[in-house]
């Protein structure tokens, strides 16, 4: 899966080579190490793992890459139809950036003069209805193959969690993060920095595309980076909405992986725009020498700037994998002491107390198609005041989890003494090295050693 990662990744590359020509080397050049750089800084880690925050900016900018270099032609937007099937797939619940991508295109089609508003909603249904069927179908195969969680409910409107949440989510977006963050382990450390560079190189190009084209490219550099700053704006406002009905309150107010959510926009947002102005530069031929020392230098600035600011910790990429193993082969184990127990069929519920949850979503994964529990792995008292993983259920909800779900098997990961004290009463032979429990609500303990 990590070769299929990469393939993938380079298959995104390949299409911001689109627009440009080896007559021009240097603008080839730059069309490949500036979306490298900006990846470096923001996520490097993410090259080399399966998670799909990264792999979801780099095909957003290459849908954006494919329509910003076409026509505009029906034919144009049809061709978008695959790229958008697999955005929606990567990630069902990402479907909020998927449409302000989506967005971001269709206030781009609002703005051609040439192009009639049948045609524009005409095209603007196009490319909504691949979201629509890939979310149904997908749906419908998770029901077909009785693969849905239902214990993941939406959480009910709470008034105080959305107000501590926004707070939150405002200062993280100016700070170096909430409090209980690592700085050295997230995006946004010297964030500040890095976009005011950033973002500083964006005008001082675009005054250049004022001295080359004056008025017309102005107006289209312009118009992209608002449209881009609009859709930044709803996105925060999914992300917010997102964390308010689908996280628990403790990953709420902590925005839980505030940093990979955000980079997937920053990603997209500054590779869209560098890309969209190299473009444009090597589409010019009115460049003179000047000009050109003015473009590469800025370029090289840029670079230096982004990849300067990346903390050491975030490129020790072997030291990353090399933890990534050690949850890996753990729940490899797990997943082989459950299959050899229960099957391949039968549905079970993980535990996993005082853990990061890694291994346990490691071992979900492993387990294929045994249905397993999402988002809890960790029960009881929280150990403590930053454990937002923990959950405060009884034993007897416990057990009531177990019947309204329809869970068949209990499987300990982790059980610490803590565990037992409160749900021990709950197990046979409790607390004697067994790992596989069966429900069995009618007997004489509700969980039976399996294993």
């Amino acid at each position: 899966m990590y070769y299929a990662q990469a393939i993938l990744t380079a298959a995104c590359f390949s299409v911001f080579l689109k627009g440009q020509s080896f007559k021009k080397p240097w603008y080839l050049f730059m069309a490949i190490i500036l979306p490298l750089a900006v990846i470096i800084k923001f996520s490097v880690h993410n090259i080399f793992n399966i998670f799909p925050d990264t792999i979801m900016a780099l095909i957003a900018v290459s849908l954006f890459a494919i329509y910003y270099t076409s026509e505009k032609k029906y034919s144009d937007i049809l061709k978008l139809i695959p790229i958008i099937f697999a955005l929606c797939l990567i990630r069902v619940n990402a479907v909020g950036f998927v449409i302000c991508v989506l967005l971001l295109i269709g206030a781009d089609l609002f703005s051609l003069k040439d192009l009639s508003r049948k045609k524009v909603w005409r095209n603007m249904a196009t490319l909504i209805l691949p979201i629509i069927i890939s979310l149904s179908s997908w749906q419908l195969h998770l029901k077909i193959i009785n693969a849905i969680d239902k214990s993941s409910n939406a959480f009910p409107l709470d008034a105080d969690r959305l107000t501590l949440t926004i707070s939150n989510f405002i200062k993280a977006l100016y700070t170096n993060g909430l409090g209980n963050v690592n700085p050295f382990m997230s995006w946004f450390y010297l964030m500040s920095t890095t976009l005011f560079l950033c973002f500083l190189a964006v005008v001082m190009i675009g005054i250049i595309l004022l001295i080359l084209r004056r008025g017309r490219m102005l107006k289209s550099f312009l118009r992209y980076n608002i449209m881009f700053l609009v859709c930044f704006i709803l996105y925060c406002c999914a992300l917010i909405a997102s964390y308010q009905f689908s996280f628990t309150r403790g990953e709420a107010i902590a925005l839980a992986s505030f940093n990979r959510y955000m980079s997937t926009y920053f990603i997209f947002w500054i590779i869209g725009i560098f890309y969209m102005m190299i473009t444009m530069l090597a589409k010019n031929d009115y460049i003179d020498k000047t000009q050109k020392i003015m473009i590469s230098t800025l370029s090289l600035i840029l670079i230096f700037a982004v990849i300067g600011l990346s903390h050491p910790v975030k490129l020790n990429i072997i030291g990353s994998r090399r933890l990534e193993n050690v949850y890996t082969d753990e729940a490899i184990i797990c997943a082989d002491e459950i299959h050899n127990a229960i099957g391949y069929d039968a549905s079970v519920y993980l535990v996993f107390q005082k853990s990061s949850g890694y291994t346990f979503m490691a071992a979900r994964y492993q387990l294929g198609t045994n249905r397993a529990n999402l988002g809890t792995w960790s029960m009881g008292k929280p150990y403590s005041e930053t454990d937002v993983f923990t959950v405060d259920r009884t034993p007897e909800e416990f057990i009531k989890v177990l019947d309204e779900i329809e869970y068949e098997y209990v499987y300990l990961g982790y059980a610490d003494d803590a565990f037992w004290n409160i749900y021990g009463k709950l197990f046979e032979k409790p607390n004697e090295g067994y790992k596989i429990y069966e429900f069995t609500p009618n007997g004489a303990f509700p969980l039976t050693v399996v294993k």
